[in-house]
């Protein structure tokens, strides 16, 4: 089933407390653009920064948020993992569902 944001590239900017989540199955790409924020998943959280490039499977209890008042600006993208199978070879393609795995 594919969602609003597969392989759609939208653009999304955080102000003050805000937070996004991805949504639906699948890998969602996540390209920061500008500003600074946080990563959480569980308990755990790390920082990023413009530049940085984030990688997150679909429904997984993740969610983004800018660091204090600041602005966060990025570009995201889902994209479902047995549509990039034939980007890849067999050696690869097991590696990349061992990575879904965890």
């Amino acid at each position: 089933m594919f969602t609003e944001d597969h392989l759609n590239l939208r653009s999304v900017r955080l102000v003050g407390n805000e937070k996004w989540e991805p949504r639906g199955p699948g890998l969602c790409f996540v390209f920061i653009r500008g500003g600074a924020g946080i990563f959480a998943i569980s308990s755990a959280s790390h920082q990023f920064a413009q530049g940085d490039v984030l990688l997150v499977r679909g429904g997984s209890s993740v969610h983004l948020r800018t660091t204090g008042n600041n602005e966060l600006v990025f570009s995201t993208f889902t994209v479902l993992v047995e549509h990039m199978f034939p980007l890849f070879s067999v050696r690869e393609i097991s590696q990349l569902q061992n990575l879904m795995g965890n």
